[in-house]
C-alpha cells in the first residue's frame, strides 16, 4: 500500500496509524519527498529515504480509527530545499476555527467509484475546517467523531481527500505567526466529497505532546529545545 505523510523534522515523517498497522515493518516502507509527480520520484529534486523505525500510537483503534497517528524515523536526514520543507506541529493550545481555509494534498483517487486511476501529478484542494459540533451532529457523522479527530471539507461536498491520501497533510496557514501548520493527517471518511460527510483527520493539537515525546524516546539526536 501507499500513503501520504508530512515532514516534521529532517529525519521524521508523520503518517496515519492505519497505514503502518497494515504494513508494520519499517523495512517495507520508503519515503519519497520533493516531487510534484510520482513519475519523477527517482529524479532531482526528489529525495528518497528508507524508514528506520515506526512509532505507532499505542491507542490506535482499527475499528473506529481513533488515535490514527504514526511516526516514521528515516535512515539519513533529508536535505531541506525549495521543494523539501518541514511543516510545523501546532501546540496543544492552537485553535483552527470553523471556516478556516486549509489545504489537503495527495495522490489519492479522484473519486470514490473505485475505478479511477491514481493521478501522476500531486493534487491539492482548498477545504474548510468544520467544527466537531457540526460534524458529529445526527445528520452528519453523528457519534463517529471523537476529540482526537478533526473534520474538514465543504458543506455541499465536492472537495475532499479520498482513498490513497491516507496520512497526508491538512495544512493551514496561520497568518499571525506567518507559518504553515499541520492541523490534521488524513484518516477516514464515508465516500469522498459527499454532502455532510466531510473528511476526518487526526487532530494534531491533541497529538503534539505525544509526537515530541515519542521522537525524544526514539531518537538520541533529537533536541526538544524550542519546540
Amino acid at each position: 500500500m501507499t500513503c501520504g505523510g508530512a515532514i516534521i523534522l529532517k529525519n521524521w515523517v508523520l503518517t496515519a496509524a492505519h497505514c503502518t498497522a497494515a504494513k508494520p515493518k519499517a523495512s517495507s516502507w520508503t519515503a519519497y519527498v520533493g516531487m510534484s509527480a510520482l513519475s519523477l520520484k527517482d529524479k532531482s529534486p526528489a529525495q528518497k529515504r528508507e524508514v528506520m523505525t515506526i512509532v505507532q500510537s499505542p491507542l490506535y483503534d482499527d475499528i473506529t480509527f481513533d488515535y490514527d497517528v504514526s511516526l516514521m524515523r528515516l535512515k539519513g536526514d533529508l536535505v531541506f530545499t525549495d521543494y523539501v520543507q518541514p511543516i510545523c506541529i501546532p501546540p496543544p493550545s492552537q485553535v483552527f476555527p470553523a471556516g478556516m481555509a486549509c489545504y489537503v494534498s495527495g495522490w489519492g483517487e479522484l473519486d470514490d467509484t473505485g475505478t479511477s486511476p491514481h493521478p501522476d501529478v500531486l493534487q491539492h484542494a482548498q477545504i474548510d475546517i468544520i467544527s466537531n459540533d457540526t460534524c458529529s451532529s445526527p445528520d452528519w457523522l453523528h457519534n463517529m467523531v471523537t476529540d482526537r479527530m478533526l473534520c474538514a471539507g465543504k458543506i455541499n461536498g465536492k472537495r475532499d481527500a479520498c482513498q490513497g491520501d491516507s496520512g497526508g497533510p491538512l495544512s493551514c496557514y496561520v497568518a499571525d505567526q506567518g507559518v504553515w501548520m499541520l492541523a490534521g493527517s488524513v484518516s477516514w471518511g464515508i465516500g469522498c466529497g459527499q454532502p455532510k460527510l466531510p473528511g476526518v483527520y487526526a487532530r494534531m493539537t491533541f497529538f503534539s505532546n505525544w509526537i515530541w515525546t515519542s521522537i525524544g524516546d526514539n531518537d538520541p539526536s533529537f533536541n526538544y529545545a524550542g519546540r
